[in-house]
């Protein structure tokens, strides 16, 4: 597998549900690094259609909002570790990675980095203190980033 195809980000929330759309923001913060091999992607939902594609990468973190206490939190889930509780989608991310490992094998670790919010309300703008979480939800990714790579 090339670098090309090592890690993929992938954000997941509605950007028109205030906090529940942080995840795009982590995203596009990472995005404006232009880290090689890395691929940055946002999505309104998880959808078992984008299994095929997303299990072409090595390493697949998902990005959510949740609300939780801790401002992030970063767990494997492809190893069996129970993730925090993410604000539910249709299909939520223990069974996305689920059904990974079941149509595609062992070929993507998928971990879940959750972001606390608290606001989910209808409008376009996160909550200030989601922001903040945001800012350390992009420390810890780049840091996870750096320690997968170096599993290799």
């Amino acid at each position: 597998m090339s670098i090309a195809d090592a890690f993929c980000i992938l954000g997941v929330g509605n950007v028109l549900r205030k906090d529940d759309g942080i995840a795009a923001l982590v995203c596009s913060r990472i995005a404006d690094l232009s880290l090689p091999g890395v691929d940055v992607r946002t999505c309104h939902q998880l959808g078992t259609g984008m299994i095929d594609e997303l299990s072409e990468f090595k390493e697949l973190i998902l990005v959510d909002a949740a609300l939780q206490e801790e401002p992030v939190v970063f767990v494997t889930l492809s190893d069996g570790t129970p993730p925090s509780t993410s604000f539910t989608h249709e299909l939520d991310a223990r069974l996305f990675a689920a059904l990974m490992k079941r149509f595609a094998g062992d070929r993507t670790r998928v971990h879940l980095c959750t972001v606390a919010g608290t606001d989910f309300g209808f409008g376009l703008e996160p909550s200030a203190l989601a922001i903040g979480h945001a800012d350390l939800a992009v420390e810890t990714i780049l840091e996870r980033i750096r320690h997968l790579g170096e599993d290799d």
